[in-house]
């Protein structure tokens, strides 16, 4: 996610079915206009997400920064606390630490201009009143009473609530009782810190490009677009099967790299190889060659290349 700051309402242009009495034309920045509509946005989707990163950049002072709310393992969690994929993906094991709460929370005190109640109110209403869902399920409105009442507890008490206060009992028990047996404790939740850190930044044919530095992806990004200038496209280049070869070797070498990458709370993390990402461009760039990887999977596939069509 990445917002502007600032007292300019046109910032970021109108949403379609955003709540435009509370947003848009409300006496706030974009920034407030942005957590209804992303509040909105989780009861859609049913609230599977439980963690992310926010990029706001203040367009009067042009200074960035990111917060990081990214889910954490429990506290109890080891590398071989599972027994097969499924229980990572289902179950009470499978649930990390929550920080998207306390991430937006954080975000808003710092930027926010509206009340916290008024920011979450739009979501818990959408769930209490019902939304339509697409006619592959016959065009049922869904009704999420429990969710509504959740937010409603949120946007009263804010996000202690969740972490550390009335809702964190029935979070507990709920995971502890589930099949696999989670580990998450009230402990975990209480103790979960949002960081807030630096961006990352490159240039573009001329544009200052900044993105969320490890442990998200931002750094993979930035070395695809530093490899793919590099090879100074023009717009003799479109829909040459040349172009096309470079832009995936581009995502092939920089998500290679990705691999070096690591969590900045891990003492063996090393923030080196993100700078290596962003600079050791050229290197990368003569590994890229064409002909001799189009004719090797050319073999592979049994086709007959032309070198003229190339």
């Amino acid at each position: 996610m990445c917002l502007v700051t600032g007292d300019k309402e046109d910032l970021i242009p109108e949403r379609t079915g955003a709540p435009k009495s509370e947003s848009i034309n409300s006496d706030g920045s974009s920034r407030n206009e942005t957590s209804p509509l992303h509040k909105a946005k989780k009861v859609l989707k049913s609230g599977k997400d439980v963690g992310g990163f926010m990029l706001v950049h203040d367009h009067k002072n042009q200074k960035s920064k990111v917060f990081d709310f990214r889910e954490t393992a429990p506290g109890a969690s080891t590398q071989k606390m599972f027994t097969d994929r499924d229980e990572a993906l289902v179950g009470g094991l499978a649930v990390a630490v929550p920080g998207e709460v306390k991430g937006m929370e954080e975000a808003h005190k710092q930027y926010g201009k509206l009340a916290w109640n008024t920011v979450v109110k739009p979501a818990a209403d959408l769930a209490r009143n019902g939304f339509m869902i697409t006619k592959a399920w016959l065009g049922q409105k869904v009704k999420r009473p429990d969710l509504a009442k959740t937010l409603d507890i949120i946007a009263a008490e804010g996000a202690k609530a969740f972490y550390d206060g009335t809702l964190t009992d029935s979070i507990i028990n709920a995971i502890q009782s589930a099949n696999p047996k989670g580990i998450l404790t009230r402990k975990d939740l209480k103790d979960y810190k949002v960081v807030v850190r630096d961006v990352v930044k490159t240039t573009y044919n001329g544009h200052t490009v900044i993105s969320a530095p490890v442990p998200a992806s931002g750094p993979v990004v930035l070395s695809i677009l530093n490899i793919l200038e590099g090879y100074k496209f023009s717009p003799k280049d479109v829909n040459k099967t040349s172009t096309y070869h470079k832009i995936l070797e581009a995502f092939k070498f920089a998500y290679a790299q990705q691999q070096q990458l690591g969590d900045p709370a891990d003492p063996a993390y090393k923030a080196s190889v993100t700078e290596k990402m962003l600079k050791q461009i050229s290197s990368i760039q003569e590994n890229v060659h064409y002909q001799t990887c189009l004719q090797q999977y050319c073999t592979i596939q049994s086709i007959h290349v032309h070198s003229e069509s190339l």
